[in-house]
């Protein structure tokens, strides 16, 4: 019995042994920030053990290219019910950017938010050809395809990190705040909008403060390259207001 509570115990320090507070400099605080918000504004769903379907990664390919490469959008006149179409080249290396999920046809023929295109001179294995009736897989507000040019008076979501832990096998645990801005009320250009957002921590605005809309806990994992996968994302349902970044 000894023997065995001292092997748990060992086991239970090299799990606390295994979480290492990560100190942010500016510039990586601000670069994990875009990298998170990326997933708020396209509205990805939470997802726990590393499990996302590829339906949903397909859909944030869509939202991704739409919100920030609009051009990767483009009309197809040839089939009215089809009016809309993205490479599968511009949805797949978002996939595999933010997730590190290689994609292929194989992995989306059973996908069923995508009808069939029939008389298409073009290659459906290079394309998706979106119908009307899934026309919501593409942002329609101008706020959501150029939130800053083009204000509506919708709110836009960004993330702020406030702590980062170092996990095991080069994973590391963030938690963050989701928060809701208004832009309407920012009378500034956008790279001073954008500056806001991403580089000066909520609490030090001189400005008017946005809300915080939730609080988030995602897990990624650095690749060889040094770039961040995400691997685990989730809500955390505390309240928040007191949180700023550390």
């Amino acid at each position: 019995m000894r023997r065995l509570f001292v092997v748990l115990l060992l086991l239970s320090l090299s799990l606390f042994a295994g979480e290492k507070k990560v100190k942010l400099d500016s510039k990586a605080w601000s670069k994990l920030n875009v990298f998170l918000s990326n997933f708020s504004e396209a509205a990805l769903p939470f997802f726990e053990g590393g499990y996302i379907s590829n339906y949903e990664l397909i859909k944030f390919g869509i939202h991704h290219n739409a919100i920030n490469y609009p051009k990767e959008i483009k009309s197809n006149p040839k089939n009215e019910t089809h009016s809309k179409k993205i490479s599968k080249k511009a949805i797949y290396k978002a996939v595999d950017k933010y997730f590190g999920k290689k994609l292929t046809n194989k992995d989306d023929d059973k996908i069923l938010i995508f009808s069939e295109v029939l008389g298409e001179s073009e290659n459906k294995q290079e394309f998706y050809f979106i119908p009307e009736k899934d026309s919501y897989l593409i942002p329609n507000v101008p706020v959501q395809i150029d939130p800053v040019t083009s204000p509506t008076g919708e709110s836009y979501q960004f993330v702020q990190i406030i702590k980062m832990v170092e996990l095991l096998n080069s994973n590391y645990k963030i938690i963050a705040n989701v928060y809701s801005i208004n832009l309407d009320s920012y009378d500034m250009p956008k790279k001073a909008i954008n500056n806001l957002m991403f580089n000066i921590a909520v609490d030090k605005w001189t400005t008017e403060k946005p809300s915080i809309n939730k609080k988030i806990e995602a897990i990624v994992k650095k690749d060889k390259s040094g770039l961040y996968k995400l691997i685990n994302y989730k809500e955390i349902k505390e309240n928040t207001d007191s949180e700023v970044k550390e």
